[in-house]
């Protein structure tokens, strides 16, 4: 029996973990990119071509960014700055691969697979470190890889994330890497230091060219680990802190020319003078993200558990000192415990220091914090291995009440999820098609040469130049709309943002065009991974395709009447 049990735990949990991995890279091909996806694509094409992220390519021009033109573009290059080119340099494959495909949900499907592939071998690089560290006294480490895997099925947040043609599973997995060659160093110790420093640097300075704030929250962790290290053991030689620090020291070495070439001082000075609105204050952006961790992940019950492992340690403490005391025997548990505690601290401490760096920048989407998703997940089920160990020995007590309070928190979280859960079922017995779903096939379909077409939209622009090679004008950001008033349009397809749509009226008074409807509502995004509408934008994904009347007005576009 006792056999069968490790052995039941551990197809449980592979069963788990397939059908997270199958919510993850089911249907990638659908939908089509959307705006933030398709820039990302654009400019791996451009890195494929030229070696950087080019912005005037043809007669289209790649810029995404809330910023001057003079701060957003290295005039030298012609290269896009306003973005880490991280993930424009993980696309390019990508794109190669995916100008191989004729089909377009074949094309969406090789763009996506390599980053839902990075993403979701991020996660269960996580979760090897949380198994690594798991108490034998909680049992078979296959009751880790079920909790974490039950986490993760909740985790609907993180499953729309990792789907995306974007820097945010990138993120997840140099998290991941980062996690496992810190635990091979400091609690398997079978990693030697300079190893240690040459693999761990690159992936620093990678995560630094993928998202600022991740790289300097995890700095600033790898410091608080280091003094919680001096802390407890008061035995580490000065030698050894400095080979403990080298691989952060030289990724911020590395990383410095690059903040350099990106301008990020200025480039940051200028946002915060753009975004001055009370909503992208420090105190709304804490707040907002509090809120997304506490409603869409696991921060509620690892708060929980962090309380419960404090009072149930001080109470082992407190037994340990009296027993001494009384030249009696103390509870040895703690000391196999020991790594699985500094990695909980750890955790805790790293997104809180992730969540308030964030909070330091004006925006907030949900996608800044998402990277910690599967940190929290594997935080809260070693938290509970930890406390089940701790229930042998004299802070039984405590360890029981705090098994409650994390079970009752997480069930909690389990319940408010109900809506995107539902969301999630209903998603995957129908398939989502928004307004890219719609326009592009039908201009693929119906003229000979969409390579030929000029299209003037106010949003979702970069998705006409990947899919049909064509020329796209005004967009969402303009950075020459001068230049493109000037073009004539053969299709003009408006969407309801308010920012250019003036433009697109003064081309459409240019020539006639005929209308054409869609059987979709003119959603103002394709679709997106947000589920807090407390992010910039304040929209949210949708699990149900846009019906036009129930979700606003159909998308209607104007075609050029040919003379």
């Amino acid at each position: 029996m006792r056999a069968a049990r490790p052995r039941a735990l551990f197809a449980l949990a592979t069963a788990v973990h397939s059908v997270f991995a199958a919510l993850i890279f089911a249907r990638l091909g659908q939908p089509l990119l959307w705006e933030d996806e398709a820039e990302t694509a654009m400019h791996g094409r451009n890195v494929l071509e030229y070696g950087v992220p080019k912005m005037h390519v043809g007669r289209n021009i790649v810029y995404g960014a809330p910023l001057p033109l003079a701060l957003g573009r290295n005039e030298a290059l012609d290269a896009y700055v306003g973005s880490p080119w991280g993930q424009y340099f993980f696309a390019a494959p990508a794109v190669a691969w995916s100008e191989g495909a004729r089909d377009l949900a074949a094309r969406t499907w090789r763009m996506r697979l390599p980053f839902a592939l990075a993403g979701w071998l991020g996660v269960l690089l996580l979760g090897s470190v949380g198994a690594g560290l798991w108490p034998a006294a909680a049992g078979p480490r296959a009751a880790f890889w079920l909790g974490f895997g039950v986490c993760l099925l909740l985790s609907v947040s993180l499953q729309l994330h990792l789907r995306e043609v974007r820097y945010y599973p990138l993120v997840v997995f140099a998290l991941g890497a980062a996690a496992r060659l810190e635990s091979r160093r400091h609690v398997r110790v079978d990693l030697p230091p300079l190893r240690h420093t040459l693999l761990l640097a690159p992936v620093l300075f990678g995560l630094f060219n993928l998202f600022y704030p991740a790289f300097a929250a995890v700095v600033a962790a790898g410091a608080v680990a280091l003094g919680l290290r001096i802390a407890r053991t008061r035995a580490i030689g000065a030698r050894e802190g400095v080979s403990a620090m080298a691989p952060y020291a030289l990724a911020c070495a590395a990383a410095l020319p690059i903040a350099a070439l990106f301008r990020l001082r200025a480039q940051s000075r200028a946002l915060f003078e753009i975004f001055t609105a009370p909503s992208n204050s420090f105190s709304h952006q804490l707040a907002s993200g509090a809120l997304y961790l506490l409603r869409f992940e696991f921060a509620a019950p690892v708060l929980a558990g962090a309380a419960a492992l404090a009072l149930a340690r001080r109470r082992v403490a407190s037994c340990a000192q009296r027993a001494e005391g009384a030249r009696r025997p103390s509870d040895g548990a703690t000391s196999e415990l020991r790594a699985a505690f500094a990695a909980c601290d750890l955790a805790l401490a790293l997104a809180a220091i992730w969540w308030a760096v964030v909070a330091c920048t004006p925006l907030f989407f949900s996608r800044y914090l998402v990277p910690l998703s599967p940190l929290l997940c594997a935080a809260c089920v070693l938290q509970v291995g930890c406390l089940v160990a701790l229930r042998r020995t004299r802070a039984a007590r405590t360890a029981t009440a705090g098994l409650a309070a994390v079970a009752i928190a997480w069930a909690a979280c389990a319940a408010v999820r109900a809506p995107e859960l539902r969301g999630r079922w209903e998603e995957q017995r129908e398939p989502y098609r928004g307004p890219l779903d719609h326009v592009i096939p039908y201009l693929a379909e119906h003229y000979p040469s969409p390579a030929d077409l000029v299209i003037a939209t106010n949003y979702e622009d970069y998705a006409y130049m990947f899919y049909l090679g064509a020329t796209t004008v005004l967009g969402y950001y303009a950075p020459e709309r001068e230049r493109d008033l000037a073009f004539v349009p053969d299709v003009i397809i408006p969407r309801p943002w308010p920012v250019n749509l003036r433009a697109l009226e003064h081309l459409a008074n240019q020539q006639d065009y005929v209308m054409h409807a869609f059987p979709v509502a003119n959603a103002r995004v394709n679709n997106l991974p947000e589920l807090s509408a407390r992010n910039q934008s304040g929209l949210v994904h949708r699990f149900r395709s846009p019906v036009p009347g129930r979700d606003g007005a159909p998308l209607v576009i104007g075609e050029r009447q040919q003379r």
